[in-house]
């Protein structure tokens, strides 16, 4: 059984099985989607790994001023050493960065970020060694250039930032992102094999629905587990998206209205529409 939540405003812990925290920048008086004034609240998930001597934080969530989210990662690590490894380097995933600036930091070395703490540029291909856990470093570009996934093995978690999405997935930021992430996909699909197990840990865990959100398209899936499937059905919607044979809705974001949302089974892909540019963001 999953313990109740810990609130520490404005964020909320949860342990989500021995060893493994999820972190998110949402209360009970904050909740994830549309609030009472027709805003919407879309909170970032950070995770937190146990080991005896250490732990290791995965994303740092939005910007807050403050020290709040270090002091309940302090709370949780009860004087352990931390370590902070960020899966790609846009400001909902890096906001809290200069409050770990003491820690060792594991980053994407083609997504470019200032930091002042020490420092460990990745491409893919690495290793994060917290024993008991092993964690591999993916290569998983699409949503950004230089996205990073870290894959533990033995445990089956595969922590993706928005790499993959978080039931859907965005890729507006490259000219050629559909194309890059159907690539990213193929080989990552090879490297995980038959792992019916696995359990993808994304970077805005709320956008699964484990319980309903307000606010969120009723037309988006609804993924409260993330593994396998989710990954083969975005395959097949990246290669019907660049066969021209997807179905699709008109999207809008970041103020820009030449998008669309192409959905197939578990998966739906938010992106431009042929020939437009990316979006800056």
């Amino acid at each position: 059984m999953i313990p109740a939540p810990l609130e520490y405003p404005p964020y909320t812990a949860q342990r989500l099985c021995p060893g493994l925290w999820h972190i998110q920048d949402a209360t009970a008086d904050h909740p994830p989607g549309t609030q009472p004034d027709g805003s919407f609240h879309s909170p970032s998930s950070v995770y937190v790994v146990e080991t005896p001597s250490q732990v290791l934080v995965v994303d740092l969530g939005p910007p807050y001023p403050g020290q709040a989210l270090r002091a309940l990662v302090d709370r949780i690590a009860g004087g352990r050493a931390i370590q902070v490894a960020i899966t790609h380097n846009h400001f909902d995933h890096i906001g809290a960065l200069r409050q770990f600036e003491d820690c060792l930091h594991h980053l994407p070395q083609r997504d470019p970020i200032q930091t002042a703490a020490p420092s460990r540029l990745l491409t893919g291909g690495e290793s994060i060694a917290l024993p008991p856990y092993h964690f591999q470093v993916l290569a998983v570009p699409g949503h950004t250039r230089g996205s990073l996934a870290f894959y533990e093995p033995e445990q089956g978690w595969l922590f993706t930032g928005d790499a993959f999405g978080s039931s859907y997935v965005w890729l507006l930021f490259l000219p050629d992102a559909v194309e890059v992430y159907r690539d990213t996909l193929r080989r990552t699909l090879a490297l995980l094999g038959e792992r019916e197990d696995l359990l993808l840990l994304p970077g805005h865990r709320y956008q699964q629905q484990i319980l309903p959100v307000p606010g969120i398209d009723p037309r988006s899936p609804r993924n409260p587990r993330l593994g396998l499937p989710y990954l083969r059905d975005m395959l097949t919607l990246s290669e019907q998206i660049l066969a021209g044979t997807a179905a699709s809705r008109p999207f809008q974001a970041c103020g820009r209205e030449d998008l669309a949302a192409y959905t197939y089974g578990r998966a739906e892909i938010d992106a431009l529409l042929p020939g437009r540019p990316p979006v800056e963001l």
